[in-house]
């Protein structure tokens, strides 16, 4: 199902500005301090950004890296913008990494959006 939505970046609303797929996609949360991976789920995703289904209660930083398919999956590098108890919205960050990456292990939303 295609469904068209504005993003806005501010908490509670819903409104996106590029084409988002809902799936059920495990993945894991990667922190810049070496913790353990947190586990999560993306619930929508498009080519700008997602939305991850969390634990409630779930410490999330500002910025971390999105793991698809375990600890040496594809990796896309995330800005959290909004939040609820059970749900966060990230922004993607285009980094040098995504390019080095692209060809190998990095998350395209592209990608995603036609599975």
């Amino acid at each position: 199902m295609n469904t068209k939505r504005a993003i806005s970046y501010r908490e509670g609303d819903n409104q996106r500005k590029a084409r988002w797929k809902q799936l059920h996609y495990p993945a894991s949360i990667a922190f810049d301090d070496g913790s353990p991976l947190q586990r999560c789920s993306i619930a929508d995703i498009s080519v700008i950004g997602a939305t991850l289904a969390i634990e409630s209660g779930a410490a999330i930083p500002k910025e971390f890296t999105l793991v698809l398919a375990g600890e040496t999956g594809p990796r896309r590098r995330c800005r959290l913008v909004w939040r609820t108890d059970l749900e966060i919205g990230v922004q993607f960050i285009k980094s040098p990494e995504d390019k080095r990456e692209r060809g190998s292990k990095a998350i395209s939303g592209r990608a995603l959006l036609d599975c």
